[in-house]
């Protein structure tokens, strides 16, 4: 008995990671939609988060004040939801019901009035006092070290959002965290099937280069795939779609592209975006540019100095030829000349 006993515990003890939060092995199931994969320091997935999210949401506040989020539709379940959602939403609910006052307070009783206001109030906020359903950036436990996955509310374009933080970081040359190595914004998601990633690549990527090029010109494009926890859809298969979902005028180039087909998939998600400047801002990496940036300004400084020494050797070389004392030669030739017009005194 006590043997059974003890492989049960085992069974039941919970497992936790380094950082002290409970690993649950879920599957990994975000709606679809847009969104932005994150990639960090092995260990800080937690704080990683966090520092993102406060980040993306000010370049939100400074770049696209206007933008509201849309109210999310019923059938998409968020983060948290699923049969523990809504178990805690019913205990939620029947909480504040509940705590809800019976009777509607009297007129005169100021106190009573002002409590009802307060309770309506905070009825949309959450725990940490922000308002519900207007968060721009939604959290998706991935259960993988070194990879997060933020749901992108609409109308808000990830690809906009990241490249608004990355110019901001090469202007400054400030990161603002130092856990966060990539950010991989996708346009929209699906499940990381074969039916489905040949349905996702037939309205996407056409519409898209069609939707940034001229008519009738075209444009260069490369595809970038990325693939993480995963081997249902082979590399050759997904190439071999994205270029059958694209046809003329658009051709591939993978020297001098104009657009990079960002193709990433990640456990059953695949995720998929038509950007222009991956190249410059060195493949989405806050780190690789000002990395970059601190190395021009070495190389500038070094290169500085480089030509101070020279102008500086320059006026030395100028000073010594200017100060230097005539030639031996010159002074042989004058001494000879002395030495001849005294033999001829004396002869005379």
């Amino acid at each position: 008995m006590k043997r059974s006993q003890n492989k049960d515990d085992n069974k039941r003890q919970r497992k936790y990671r380094k950082d002290g939060s409970q690993v649950q092995f879920k599957s990994f199931s975000p709606p679809e939609g847009p969104g932005i994969f994150v990639t960090c320091v092995r260990g800080k997935e937690k704080q990683a988060t966090y520092d993102i999210i406060d980040i993306l949401n000010d370049i939100c506040d400074t770049y696209f004040p206007d933008v509201k989020v849309q109210p999310r539709s019923k059938g998409v379940e968020g983060e948290g939801d699923g049969e523990g959602g809504k178990k805690e939403k019913e205990t939620e609910n029947t909480q504040e019901e509940s705590a809800a006052p019976q009777s509607t307070p009297a007129t005169d009783d100021i106190k009573a009035e002002l409590a009802a206001e307060l309770e309506e109030m905070n009825k949309d906020k959450d725990k940490n006092g922000v308002a519900k359903d207007i968060k721009r950036f939604v959290n998706h436990p991935t259960d993988t070290q070194c990879m997060i996955y933020l749901e992108v509310r609409r109308p808000f374009n990830p690809v906009h959002i990241v490249e608004a933080y990355l110019d901001q970081v090469s202007k400054t040359g400030k990161m603002r965290t130092k856990y966060i190595q990539r950010l991989t914004p996708v346009q929209h998601t699906a499940h990381a099937s074969e039916n489905a990633f040949e349905a996702l690549c037939a309205f996407t990527f056409q519409n898209w280069l069609d939707a940034s090029t001229e008519e009738g010109v075209g444009g260069n494009y490369r595809i970038e795939l990325r693939t993480r926890s995963h081997n249902t859809l082979k590399r050759d298969f997904v190439i071999q779609k994205v270029v059958d979902s694209i046809s003329a005028p658009h051709r591939i180039d993978l020297s001098n592209p104009d657009r990079w087909l960002i193709v990433e998939i990640f456990k059953g998600v695949v995720g998929v975006a038509v950007v222009s400047t991956y190249d410059k801002y060195r493949k989405y990496n806050p780190f690789s540019i000002v990395e970059a940036m601190n190395k021009e300004r070495v190389g500038g400084g070094e290169k500085k100095e480089e030509e101070k020494e020279k102008k500086e050797e320059e006026k030395t070389e100028k000073t010594e030829k200017t100060d230097e004392p005539p030639s031996t030669t010159e002074e042989g030739e004058k001494s000879g000349e002395k030495s001849d017009e005294k033999a001829a005194e004396n002869r005379e």
